[in-house]
């Protein structure tokens, strides 16, 4: 689904609008920031002075009002020097300008980019917007922990609590889309705990959109 997405994005029209749209979504499910955050990155976040990648990348975020840091992948790292480069990019620029001026807005990223790319898959666009890059980091970062093993996949689940700044491990499962079930075995939840959790879970996503 991600490899389609990420093709069905590519093969709009308009090459440089179409470059930053896939390094934006590239980036946005390797890192998890909430969408209002990965926007605003600026190209010095990400390279040092000489244009090579930094090792980590240092965000307030501006929920919390709290610091982040955040390991690069290297591919990521290598990507968005490339990026910087391709399209001659000042290291004090937004990685994610806008033609207007500035960066793209987390509703152009909601109504202009995310939703007509699931609109075009025939995927029901309620279910998409730009709280999706976030989610897809999250459940792609538990479900490969899980799959090693259950105990890297507790490990996991707790890291991303934390780092989602969820109240429950509950919410952090029902937020990404974990199967009710598997969500009920892990957290020793009732039926009814699980529903309480999921509305916990639909009120982090709504608050993103914010």
């Amino acid at each position: 689904e991600i490899n389609a997405f990420e093709q069905t994005l590519l093969n709009a029209p308009r090459k440089k609008t179409v470059y930053r749209n896939g390094v934006l979504f590239r980036t946005g499910i390797s890192i998890g920031l909430r969408a209002g955050d990965l926007v605003k990155l600026k190209a010095n976040q990400f390279l040092k002075a000489d244009g090579s990648p930094r090792d980590a990348l240092y965000v307030i975020e501006q929920k919390t009002n709290k610091g982040r840091e955040i390991k690069i992948d290297q591919r990521v790292g290598n990507m968005i020097a490339q990026y910087v480069e391709d399209l001659k990019l000042d290291l004090d620029d937004y990685l994610f300008w806008s033609q207007e001026g500035g960066y793209v807005l987390r509703k152009t990223l909601n109504d202009n980019i995310i939703v007509p790319t699931a609109r075009k898959l025939g995927w029901d666009t309620r279910l998409y917007g730009s709280h999706t890059l976030r989610k897809t980091y999250a459940y792609q970062f538990y479900t490969q922990a899980n799959a090693l093993s259950r105990e890297r996949g507790y490990r996991a689940l707790s890291m991303l609590c934390k780092e989602l700044g969820h109240s429950s491990e509950a919410i952090t499962l029902c937020y990404i889309g974990i199967d009710k079930e598997e969500v009920c075995e892990i957290c020793g939840l009732t039926a009814d705990q699980y529903d309480w959790g999921f509305a916990e879970a639909l009120r982090e996503e709504f608050n993103e959109e914010e």
